[in-house]
């Protein structure tokens, strides 16, 4: 699993620095915004008001996961419902596919990303 994972203690949350806009919020998930981002890590994409729901965590290369993302025909029907916030942490490869997992299992998103078959590796939440 690699060096890094291996000195990561299993029962401590890793803490990861959630990115928001200057002004201190979350991000809009609009088009503009994801030029944001760089590097890879993890994502989170969420509803927010009557209907909040975590939407989709994902992890890799972020710029290339939130455009693929934004342009999934199914995410146009929570745009109507509510508005679409995201944020993303950048982190080693070696532990972007555990914090997805966890996320994954905590947030229980819309659509399911494929980091399901690696240990979690417990992170903070974004708030």
């Amino acid at each position: 699993m690699g060096h890094v994972l291996k000195s990561v203690p299993m029962d401590s949350p890793v803490t990861v620095d959630w990115e928001k806009d200057p002004y201190g919020q979350w991000y809009p998930f609009k088009a503009d915004n994801l030029d944001r981002t760089f590097g890879g890590g993890v994502c989170l994409v969420w509803c927010e008001g009557e209907n909040e729901a975590a939407l989709f965590v994902g992890h890799g290369d972020l710029p290339h996961v939130l455009h693929e993302f934004y342009e999934n025909r199914a995410v146009a029907m929570y745009r109507k419902l509510g508005a679409l916030k995201f944020t993303w942490a950048e982190m080693p490869q070696s532990l972007q596919r555990g914090v997805a997992r966890y996320l994954t299992e905590q947030l229980r998103p819309v659509f399911e990303d494929s980091a399901a078959l690696v240990p979690a590796i417990v992170v903070n939440l974004p708030e």
